[in-house]
């Protein structure tokens, strides 16, 4: 059975995913990448969803990269700890991203850059669940 502190807290996440679209902008905060088939999630949106849920985060560190020169393969993994707004721990997460996601092979200008925000803004969200 359910207390009403766990019913208000499904009725909130409920409530909360319906009005997340009308939150986030196509285009400025979400939007495609050429190889990636659905949309991503851009810095200005995962901003924008941790003011929207009164989330923080408290901590966000590379656990691990790896770089291989020879095969042209970078590979980053975060780790995000979000608290509420009362200092709670609100998620522990990690998220990670590498150059041979389908999405960066065709991309190599920008791989190394895109690579680091991805693995960091996928452990957010990640966080945030």
């Amino acid at each position: 059975m359910q207390n009403n502190e766990t019913k208000k807290a499904i009725n909130s996440q409920d409530n909360g995913s319906a009005m997340i679209p009308s939150v986030l902008s196509e285009g400025k905060d979400y939007g495609r990448m050429r190889g990636c088939g659905k949309p991503i999630l851009y810095k200005a949106g995962a901003e924008k969803l941790l003011l929207y849920l009164e989330l923080r985060i408290d901590s966000l560190d590379c656990v691990s990269s790896v770089t291989d020169i020879g095969r042209n393969f970078l590979d980053f993994t975060y780790k995000c700890l979000l608290k509420d707004s009362k200092g709670d721990v609100a998620g522990i997460s990690e998220g990670s991203s590498n150059s041979f996601e389908e999405c960066y092979r065709q991309n190599y200008a920008v791989k190394d850059v895109n690579l680091l925000s991805r693995a960091q803004y996928r452990e957010k969200l990640r966080s945030g669940e």
